[in-house]
């Protein structure tokens, strides 16, 4: 008969591949069927096309964008007759040696195929086509095999009306960004930093050599987080200093959200304003702010990073209080924890500037680490844990949607303690910690879908009549199978493709906190932030361990982590198909998500031995000393 554990094993391995056969199923079957998912289908030897250039990191403006396409073809000296096939996002013309032979026109779905039969005479000739596109880049595809004609390489395009004509773009590969071949490389930037952090690599040995004895590590951990504080406090001085009052994404967006509520005391429409389509409780917090700054005649941006700020710091100590509820008695995987939790970079940097994302990050671990704590617990939960669990999870939905992430990972932990619970009582639990978790924030949402008709409303929503696009406005293949970019030019790495991005994000500011221009780039040592990603290898190795262990763990909390690690990468990747635009490719929606990333990094640790813990531990701590660095405006 199997043991527990091997069933349990068996039972995570099965779970795991289902999970992965069933994302990697609904994202083909989005990517083929829907017919508002911009996903571009190979179908060789004809290539889509694109007009040449490099992406355009700001914001597009809605409306009709139009592209000329040509190529050559000899019919021979009998002429040839062939059909032209074209496909394009999203209506087509076209024109055979300057004499229209297919009228402007689109099929129901910018995917589907126009069709004309083209009749040429002996000689050379030239195909014209015009393409027109609503709200994304004008895309084509083209082939007429009778002609031995297929989009490609020899095409040229033309984006000005055919003033000038260059080289068609192949639209599978990605596109550059004028910006970070400017920038340093990340083998520059760890040459750079390498010897300057040889006193963190003998620190981390030392202190890894230190851990065994009870004493030394409760000495330890006591310092590090007297340590850690004295760090934020650091960063926030410098930040609310040297900081530009528009540096962060959408600064002076989420201060125009603050300046309406402080004014009309009322909810704004999804709308009104850029950010308005986010819940109130980071806006709500900033009022007084708001309205302190204004008396005192100071930029609000500036004051409204506090909550930010705040927020940045309790993440960590979310991290901390998981891990030491997961893992008792082991103070030094909650040290581990701290350093994860303290220096991630997707934290670091976002909390320097207002917005809601780092406050409903900050909540929805502290929501974690409260679901941990009740799992570890030898009694029974009470009424008012049920209660109190749920107004949390509320208010980390009231502060923004990502913080739905947490709940299957959540109900997960919560789900042993339910079981000491007797059976009448179950539902009572459950009944609390919904209607808290209604009263403190579902409300929200509830609102939203009766007067918007959705629960959730993004920022590229249509129906908020606002309408915008991004670079690259679409999607391929190629998008979730590519890597590397991101280690050797991590900066604006993200335009290569999906695993890019979540790399370039969730160990360095790889969007540079929204900045479009080496002119608007935040003040913050560019060395130390290209250094990061190869830094950030030793703890992405520890989360890879500490992933292969929570397969072979029967613990629950190994399962939370892996579960909600897993679906917040699956979410990511969803919504990179869904909403094709580069800024929607940012690690910091998993802010929230820290504590489990932190559990699987420090179950890492455990994994290793020897020498190679001793390396691990070294490799963490100059780690965490490069991130705070890097993040360090100054």
């Amino acid at each position: 008969m199997a043991s527990p554990l091997a069933s349990a094993v068996s039972r995570r391995g099965v779970l795991a591949l289902a999970g992965a056969a069933a994302l990697i199923a609904a994202l083909a079957a989005k990517a083929r069927l829907d017919p508002k998912t911009a996903f571009l289908t190979e179908r060789p030897p004809a290539r889509w096309l694109r007009t040449p250039g490099d992406a355009w990191l700001g914001t597009r403006a809605a409306g009709p964008r139009f592209a000329r396409y040509r190529a050559e073809f000899e019919a021979g000296s009998t002429g040839a007759e062939a059909e032209l096939t074209l496909r394009a996002r999203s209506a087509t013309q076209a024109a055979l040696d300057g004499r229209e032979v297919l009228p402007p026109g689109a099929p129901t779905d910018w995917r589907g195929a126009r069709s004309v039969v083209l009749r040429a005479g002996p000689g050379r000739h030239r195909l014209l086509v015009v393409v027109r596109a609503e709200n994304g880049p004008p895309l084509l595809w083209a082939e007429a095999p009778g002609l031995g004609l297929y989009s490609g390489e020899r095409w040229q395009a033309s984006a000005d009306g055919g003033a000038t004509w260059a080289a068609a773009a192949d639209a599978q590969s990605p596109p550059g960004d004028g910006v970070s071949g400017a920038l340093p490389s990340a083998a520059l930037g760890f040459r750079a930093t390498l010897l300057m952090l040889v006193p963190f690599l003998a620190l981390g040995a030392v202190c890894a050599r230190r851990f065994g004895r009870a004493p030394d590590e409760q000495a330890l951990d006591r310092l590090f987080v007297v340590c850690a504080a004295a760090a934020w406090l650091v960063l926030a001085a410098a930040a609310l200093v040297f900081l530009a009052p528009d540096s962060g994404y959408d600064a002076s967006n989420h201060v125009d959200y603050a300046a309406g509520l402080a004014r009309t005391l009322r909810l704004p429409a999804p709308g009104d304003g850029w950010q308005t389509f986010e819940p109130p409780l980071y806006y709500a917090l900033c009022v007084p702010l708001w309205r302190a700054a204004v008396a005192l005649g100071r930029e609000p941006a500036v004051l409204m990073r506090l909550p930010s700020l705040l927020s940045g710091f309790l993440l960590g100590w979310a991290c901390r209080l998981f891990v030491r509820a997961a893992r008792p008695g082991k103070p030094r995987l909650a040290l581990a924890a701290g350093l994860f939790g303290w220096f991630w970079p997707a934290s670091l940097t976002l909390a320097q500037a207002p917005g809601c994302t780092p406050l409903a990050g900050a909540l929805t671990a502290l929501f974690l680490a409260a679901c941990a704590r009740q799992a570890a617990a030898s009694n029974a939960p009470r009424a008012r844990d049920a209660a109190a669990l749920g107004a949390l999870l509320g208010a980390a939905l009231l502060a923004k949607s990502t913080a739905i992430l947490a709940v299957p990972p959540g109900l997960l932990l919560l789900a042993g303690p339910a079981r000491k619970l007797p059976r009448a009582r179950r539902g009572e639990a459950a009944a609390l910690f919904a209607a808290a978790a209604l009263a403190a924030g579902g409300w929200f949402y509830v609102r939203s879908w009766i007067l918007y008709g959705a629960p959730f409303i993004g920022g590229w929503n249509p129906e908020r009549g606002i309408l915008w696009w991004q670079d690259p406005g679409y999607r391929t293949a190629g998008d979730f199978l590519r890597f590397g970019a991101a280690l050797a030019r991590p900066f604006y790495a993200g335009l290569n493709g999906f695993w890019d991005a979540l790399y370039s994000t969730f160990w360095a500011d790889g969007w540079q906190s929204g900045a479009i221009s080496l002119q608007s780039l935040p003040p913050r040592p560019l060395d130390w932030q290209a250094a990061e990603v190869w830094w950030a290898l030793v703890p992405t190795s520890l989360l890879a361990l500490g992933a292969a262990r929570a397969l072979r763990r029967a613990d629950a909390p190994a399962g939370a982590a892996l579960l909600g690690a897993a679906g917040g990468v699956a979410a990511l990747a969803w919504m990179c198909l869904a909403v094709p635009i580069y800024s929607i490719l940012k690690a910091s929606y998993l802010l929230g998500l820290g504590p489990l990333f932190a559990l699987l990094l420090v179950d890492g640790l455990e994994e290793a031995t020897g020498k190679a813990r001793l390396g691990a531990w070294a490799g963490l701590v100059a780690w965490a000393a490069v991130s705070f660095r890097a993040a360090l405006p100054l």
